[in-house]
């Protein structure tokens, strides 16, 4: 009896593991719907978030792949989703980028010309 307990607890844990390890496929395929998806709701959310919260999609992508594939699906999002999103979403540099909501008039460093 203690035999067939501790087979099928044995059962339930390589179950488990499986769900969150699987095979290269599965984790490639997990790292491509995350960032891909991160992407398209942050592209749909632009004109509402702007130049905020740049990398909060992508926060969560890397968090979902990490759960469902692993470390190094994590990584791997990691690695791709957020120069995407600094790429896309982030203002660039230099004295003609303005915070949201800054005049010409301000006298944040960021207006400065």
């Amino acid at each position: 009896m203690d035999g067939s307990r501790a087979r099928r607890n044995d059962e339930r844990l390589v179950s488990r593991t499986r769900l969150t390890t699987g095979n290269w496929s599965h984790r490639i395929a997990v790292v491509v719907a995350c960032v891909s998806t991160a992407t398209l709701l942050r592209v749909l959310l632009q004109p509402v978030l702007g130049a905020q919260a740049v990398f909060l999609l992508a926060v969560l992508a890397v968090a979902l792949s990490a759960h469902l594939a692993g470390f190094l699906a994590g990584l791997a999002t990691t690695v791709l989703a957020v120069p995407i999103a600094a790429l896309l979403f982030m203002p660039a540099p230099g004295p003609t980028a303005r915070r949201p909501g800054c005049r010409s008039s301000c006298p944040c460093s960021w207006a400065s010309s």
